[in-house]
């Protein structure tokens, strides 16, 4: 016999495989709709509720992209457009005012250099107080605990994980010192670092401009303050010998021969290359 809904044979003269069935009286059909049973009821439901989430999630993120992209762009422009030697920009936030009630205050950094779409920054004022190595032996850059300190504890308390991405890990030159020729080590490639004596020269053009005030908290760290507020400075580059670090003085000039590596006086000002053309933006200091 054939069903006279889908024409298809039924198998069992009453009920047909398409869902209708025969009436008791042989004359009518009527829908068969079997009913699933509850678990899997509850499993459509969970896989229905999934892809409208999914499919509600991926047009919130395009939403977002597309909201977004003005301001991506913008950045980008501000950043690469506006950008230029000699500015002060605001990136970054570290203690400066030894209150730590008020949290961590916008660092100041100086553009020293724009170079392939980054800029060479060094901090405007000495940020910390720490020696260029614990203990007093013969180190060099690559050896010495204040550029682990810098490129670990630094580098993460004072930079969000957007504002990492965009310092660029770069190749630091192993440079000697100019009068005494002290093996300098090797390169190495960092984000954060110091810098060296001939780049100390070249930035900066006069000992005024080599002047530096230290924070608060650079002060209170242990930084040496003169009676016009400068402070000392270290350098990468090595002094007369490995046991020394070259700095820059309270006056702005450059000591060649170095102070003891285990010094506890001498302020940080660190120095970095960051990306221009980014979605992460540089603010400039009016």
């Amino acid at each position: 016999m054939k069903c006279p809904i889908c024409q298809r044979e039924m198998h069992d003269s009453v009920q047909c495989d398409c869902g209708y069935e025969l009436t008791a009286d042989f004359a009518t059909y009527r829908t068969v709709m079997p009913v699933p049973p509850r678990d899997a009821l509850i499993r459509r439901l969970i896989q229905k509720t999934v892809r409208q989430d999914a499919m509600i999630q991926d047009l919130a993120g395009r939403v977002s992209v597309l909201e977004s992209a003005p301001k991506i762009l913008e950045n980008r422009v501000k950043n690469s457009r506006f950008a230029k030697v000699g500015d002060t920009i605001l990136f970054g936030k570290y203690e400066q005012d030894n209150d730590a009630s008020n949290g961590n205050e916008d660092i100041e950094w100086l553009v020293l250099d724009i170079k392939d779409g980054k800029a060479l920054l060094i901090s405007k004022y000495a940020l910390d107080c720490k020696p260029y190595n614990r203990e007093w032996t013969d180190v060099t850059w690559e050896t010495c605990s204040l550029r682990s300190w810098l490129n670990s504890y630094f580098v993460s308390s004072a930079f969000s994980v957007a504002e990492r991405s965009i310092i660029s890990e770069v190749f630091v030159p192993a440079d000697k010192n100019p009068m005494y020729r002290t093996n300098p080590g090797d390169a190495t490639w960092d984000k954060l670092f110091l810098l060296s004596i001939n780049e100390a020269k070249s930035y900066f053009n006069s000992d005024s401009a080599r002047q530096c005030e230290p924070t608060a908290y650079a002060v209170a760290h242990g930084a040496y303050i003169n009676g016009e507020g400068n402070c000392w400075w270290l350098l990468r580059s090595p002094g007369y010998s490995r046991g020394f670090a070259s700095s820059v003085d309270d006056v702005g000039a450059i000591g060649i021969g170095g102070l003891g590596v285990s010094n506890t006086d001498c302020a940080v000002r660190p120095a970095m290359w960051v990306k221009l053309n980014v979605n992460v933006e540089i603010r400039i200091k009016n």
